[in-house]
């Protein structure tokens, strides 16, 4: 998915989904090498008006819908940025420890407020 939006239009609500398609960057031109069809917007549309019996009107669905997908979007994209990162990261030797000699002390190092 690229975009998720919700508007609202008199007594309608709208939930737009645009998603990624290979003609959005190359070009028209160049889009018409792919033998398949792909979908590149699906729009849902939901009534304000509660009926007779309803708990809540079916606009409620379409904004829980939208609010659900943007966590999702919201958490891929960060598990992409970290996995991003974590490929820069340079692996470490392991830390190697004299026995022999003392533990280093930091002797003119006070902490405030003490505790």
């Amino acid at each position: 998915m690229k975009i998720v939006s919700t508007s609202i239009e008199a007594d309608y609500t709208y939930l737009r989904i645009k998603f990624h398609h290979p003609g959005a960057v190359v070009g028209p031109k160049d889009a018409s090498m792919f033998l398949s069809n792909f979908l590149k917007e699906m729009t849902y549309r939901a009534s304000k008006q509660r009926h007779h019996g309803d708990v809540a009107s079916p606009s409620t669905n379409l904004n829980n819908a939208y609010h659900m997908i943007k966590a999702i979007l919201k958490m891929c994209r960060s598990r992409e940025a970290e996995e991003r990162e974590r490929a820069n990261l340079v692996e470490q030797d392991v830390l190697i420890v004299d026995p022999a000699k003392s533990p280093l002390r930091l002797r003119d190092l006070y902490i405030r407020p003490n505790i």
